[in-house]
């Protein structure tokens, strides 16, 4: 799920437009969205945090540097996803975050 960090409609419909996932909306959620950067200790965007489809629970907050290594190679892309879902799931409490708070760390 994307969550939004424009400050007005238009730039998020303009940048959300080209994703393919959901999105959080923009209006109404600024408190569910400090919630979750707080939770996950994130300081800077863009950061993307893998979680368990089923649970929420966390996998890895170095999921944005994974798929940047992975660059435009699809195969290699499927294969950190499976990589992702070989990680034990763990609930935020637990979940040993990266020190940097910019998607840099993955749970050990």
């Amino acid at each position: 799920m994307y969550i939004s960090s424009d400050s007005d409609v238009p730039s998020f419909n303009e940048y959300f437009g080209k994703m393919p996932w959901t999105s959080l909306p923009i209006s109404g959620t600024v408190e569910i969205k400090q919630k979750l950067a707080n939770a996950l200790k994130i300081r800077g965007i863009p950061t993307l945090v893998a979680l368990d489809a089923e649970t929420g629970f966390f996998v890895s907050d170095n999921a944005r540097y994974d798929i940047m290594g992975a660059g435009q190679d699809d195969v290699k892309c499927k294969e950190i996803i499976n990589s992702w879902m070989n990680i034990q799931a763990v609930p935020f409490e637990e979940a040993k975050l990266s020190a940097d708070g910019m998607g840099g760390g993955i749970i050990k």
